[in-house]
């Protein structure tokens, strides 16, 4: 059976995920490094990180769609992000 080629949009909310994924896997680590800033996550990785929310998002714009972006808690986050 033939599998049906993903859209775009299909594609990125499953680079998306992929992101997702990566920093509940990451985030106790994630933490600790960047406790109280702004990260975008792309790739598996922490693309950009900043105190202002709209630098983050200005440096990754090209692929917003595909990226995590959130500011870093420093306390105890009861569940699991």
């Amino acid at each position: 059976m033939f599998e049906k080629e993903l859209t775009e949009e299909q594609r990125q909310r499953s680079v998306l995920l992929e992101n997702r994924a990566w920093l509940h896997t990451n985030f106790e680590k994630v933490k600790k490094e960047y406790a109280e800033k702004w990260v975008a996550i792309l790739d598996k990785k922490i693309a950009v990180q900043g105190e202002d929310v709209e630098v983050v998002k200005n440096a990754i714009k090209d692929r917003s769609a595909e990226a995590v972006i959130m500011r870093i808690p420093s306390g105890e986050v009861p569940t699991p992000i």
